[in-house]
């Protein structure tokens, strides 16, 4: 962490050197270049109003010199090296270039034959020299700087020449070198980096110092505590402990760790002691899942010394423990009963009412006179709605069948109807009688029906958890397709029909879970023999 700060930290300092190493040169550059030109430009105009009354167009028509001429010569050469420029010179522009008249620059013999040589403009001296020729007072000064091989760096400005009728006849041009500057600049690059290098060591090193023991040592030691409290105190059950006193947000860190690891642990012992709540729970819902499904009918053939029938049949609870269940007994010698119901909701109450209810079905039509399904539902409903307060319910398809002749009566309390299967055909969908759910209100009266069997029938009956089985897309499982699964093989026998079944469902279902009880049974109908 420390050396990763200090490299940024000099990174930085580095990038903020390059960045005014660029723009104070510059702007130190711009600003000579401005008082240079400045300066040009008021040296031109002292020369140019000392040469205001020089006939300067008659020796651009002429071309020939006399004794006024080489006095003004003498006179330009006289400023130039007093004014300490590097050019002086008199010109007439015109208008693709310009006339010399003087040049004042040291050497004699060029300067005095330069009167009437011509040169075109150079780097928009054209521009330059016209604005300054039509520059009045009060205008803007025109102004070049240029820097090449040919002239080298230098500032260049142009005073307009005024005859005594107030026209400009002509130009004074003055040259100021810069190479002055430019050494200046290079001598100020060389004095900057090296005090910005020096300013950057000292002032990066204090900065880093105060930083270090304000912010990078206080969370070093922060770090530290934390880290031991993670890899040791926290397993052993033991409390953070931070000694920090910066007075600042570190220090209010520091203690939001401590609260947070006192929170932490309450939070820890809580968490295990739920966590041995939930595994007490589920080996509870363990063990009630075992007496449930121990409470179903579970070894097949149910009844082998009876050759006239048999039964098969399975239920998959949607959680631990369901409220469906199916069940089969025998009544008496010639008569058996087959159960198939659902208890409204899921889980341990819709549990704890199916073991109440096939109790009381099971109890009820075993010592009940009467073989009639719907006066044991009657009986039994009145008995659940005693004390009902959560107000459950449950669907009940209930047959009671002799088994000598295969006649017998079925009761329909709010249940699913069954698929029967006539010897030799396939299953159909039976819609018989239905009344209301059971333990739903008192005294209430459940209808009920003949129904036979001949030798090789059978019937399907199940729960709605088969039928509003869903896929991904949510579109149910249907009674049609559940026709079409026993009817794929409809002389399979009880186990191989729900076998089918299940294969079916679990093919359209896919990987949707399953949200409700699964329960089926399939009798198969043999006769007296």
């Amino acid at each position: 962490m420390q050396k990763k700060f200090l490299g940024r930290l000099f990174a930085l300092l580095a990038l903020l050197c390059v960045i005014l190493g660029f723009a104070v040169p510059g702007y130190y550059r711009s600003k000579m270049e401005q008082k240079y030109t400045e300066m040009a430009y008021n040296y031109g105009c002292l020369v140019a109003e000392r040469l205001s009354a020089a006939p300067v167009g008659k020796y651009e028509k002429t071309l020939q010199k006399d004794t006024a001429y080489e006095e003004t010569y003498r006179y330009l050469e006289h400023m130039r090296s007093m004014l300490r420029v590097k050019y002086l010179y008199v010109v007439v522009p015109r208008e693709n270039d310009y006339v010399y008249i003087w040049t004042a620059s040291g050497a004699q013999e060029k300067d005095i034959d330069i009167l009437g040589f011509t040169e075109a403009y150079y780097q928009g001296g054209s521009k330059y020299m016209k604005e300054a020729m039509s520059t009045e007072g009060g205008g803007i000064p025109p102004l070049l700087v240029t820097n090449n091989d040919e002239y080298g760096y230098v500032a260049s400005a142009y005073a307009p020449i005024i005859d005594t009728a107030g026209n400009s006849v002509a130009l004074v041009g003055i040259d100021l070198a810069m190479d002055q500057v430019e050494e200046e600049i290079n001598r100020f690059l060389y004095m900057f980096a090296a005090f910005m290098a020096a300013i950057m060591l000292l002032g990066g090193c204090l900065f880093y110092r105060e930083i270090s023991r304000v912010i990078i040592s206080p969370l070093l030691a922060l770090n530290a505590s934390l880290e031991e409290y993670a890899t040791q105190k926290m397993r052993k059950g033991e409390s953070l402990e931070i000694e920090l006193h910066t007075g600042d947000e570190i220090e209010r860190l520091a203690d939001s760790a401590v609260t947070m690891s006192k929170e932490l642990q309450s939070y820890m012992r809580d968490f295990e002691k739920a966590t041995r709540e939930k595994e007490r729970i589920a080996t509870e819902l363990n063990v009630a899942t075992e007496i449930q499904m121990h409470m179903l009918p579970s070894i097949f053939p149910p009844f082998p010394e009876r050759s006239e029938f048999d039964i098969y049949a399975s239920s998959v609870p949607a959680k631990e423990v369901g409220g469906d269940f199916y069940d089969f007994f025998m009544v008496d010698d010639d008569h058996v009963a087959v159960v198939m119901a659902d208890v409204s909701g899921k889980g341990v109450p819709a549990a704890l009412f199916m073991v109440i209810a096939k109790t009381l079905i099971k109890n009820r039509t075993q010592v009940s006179n009467s073989l009639s399904p719907a006066k044991i539902l009657y009986d039994v409903n009145n008995q659940l709605c005693e004390g009902n307060e959560a107000g459950m319910f449950v669907t009940v398809w209930l047959i009671i069948l002799q088994i000598s002749t295969g006649k017998g009566m079925v009761a329909n309390a709010g249940h699913g109807n069954p698929m029967v299967r006539r010897s030799g055909g396939k299953y159909e969908h039976i819609v018989g009688k239905h009344g209301p759910g059971v333990a739903m209100m008192e005294d209430a009266r459940f209808k009920e029906q003949e129904f036979d069997l001949q030798p090789g029938d059978s019937f399907f009956v199940c729960t709605d958890g088969v039928t509003e089985a869903l896929d991904k897309e949510e579109t149910l499982f249907g009674v049609e397709r559940l026709q079409e699964a026993l009817n794929e093989k409809p002389e399979a026998g009880p186990r191989e029909a729900l076998e089918l079944v299940k294969k079916h469902m679990d093919a359209f279902v896919g990987e949707a879970e399953q949200f409700d009880d699964i329960t089926m049974l399939n009798f198969a109908y043999y006769g007296a023999k």
